[in-house]
């Protein structure tokens, strides 16, 4: 079993790395027989390396990660994995909290035998609590849009609701990955598991819009027969389109001139806003 060692400056404090709390991550194997693991990842021990504080995580792969001012970075560390050894002296990102609405982001990520390189878009930033502390909450997608809908959603101090090292974590084929649990001297704080002191779970909302550039369309989703409206907005603000719709829809957007828009689904107790952009 390799560890993963996590580094910080020793003049800086993170609560990200604190090393009371535990993430748990369910992964769901998807076959013929669906098969769920959960997983505590934690910080093990600590060591100093060149006058830098590491933590070590107790996990299958050994990456280093760095803060500073907001920004988390991470590297491969040398003769790890072979097909990652061309990348040790590269330092990538993997969290940059002072990300704002409509920032832009490129991450690396690993996928199979290659690192996965991708744009992501800021599309909400809002906060949850944690332990009554309103913590800063973004939401990214893929650019350009794709479908299926892929999202990373990340959370100050807890990291991302893939797990704390989303980079690893991050699901793939038929593998799923979620942070359960988050939880601080045995308090759950966050997650699907049973949350002390609050009535509901501070889990992200299901995607309720999708949007196929092949196809030119956006499909929507809202659980029944529920009705609902869809509005395409510019980015000025001028309504381009509105339909009333119940269920699951398509609405072609193949007569948009190419863009970027605002879409909007909105019923009596739901709504929600992507942003889609037409070529």
């Amino acid at each position: 079993m390799f560890m993963a060692l996590v580094c910080i400056a020793l003049t800086c404090h993170s609560q990200f790395l604190n090393k009371d709390a535990v993430w748990t991550i369910k992964t769901v194997r998807y076959g013929e027989e669906p098969i769920s693991k959960f997983t505590d990842i934690r910080i093990s021990e600590d060591t100093v390396i060149n006058d830098t504080l590491y933590s070590v995580f107790n996990y299958a792969r050994v990456v280093a990660v760095c803060e500073d001012s907001g920004i988390v970075y991470y590297k491969f560390l040398k003769n790890t994995f072979q097909i990652y050894d061309e990348q040790d002296t590269m330092e990538n990102i993997l969290y940059n909290f002072n990300l704002g609405l409509n920032d832009t982001i490129h991450l690396y990520i690993p996928g199979g035998q290659e690192l996965v390189s991708r744009d992501w878009a800021v599309y909400d930033v809002d906060s949850v609590l944690i332990d009554g502390i309103a913590k800063k909450r973004i939401w990214l997608y893929v650019v350009p849009y794709s479908y299926p809908h892929i999202n990373l959603v990340w959370i100050e101090d807890v990291g991302s609701t893939y797990g704390p090292l989303y980079n690893i974590t991050f699901p793939e084929g038929e593998l799923t990955c979620e942070l359960y649990c988050y939880s601080v001297n045995n308090i759950k704080l966050y997650g699907k598991c049973q949350t002390d002191g609050l009535d509901e779970v501070n889990a992200p909302p299901p995607n309720l819009i999708f949007y196929d550039a092949g196809s030119c369309s956006i499909r929507t989703r809202l659980e029944g027969d529920k009705g609902y409206t869809l509005n395409i907005y510019s980015l000025s603000g001028m309504k381009i389109l509105s339909k009333e719709l119940r269920g699951e829809a398509d609405v072609y957007t193949g007569s948009l001139n190419p863009g970027l828009y605002i879409v909007e689904l909105k019923s009596a107790n739901t709504r929600q806003c992507e942003k889609i952009i037409v070529q």
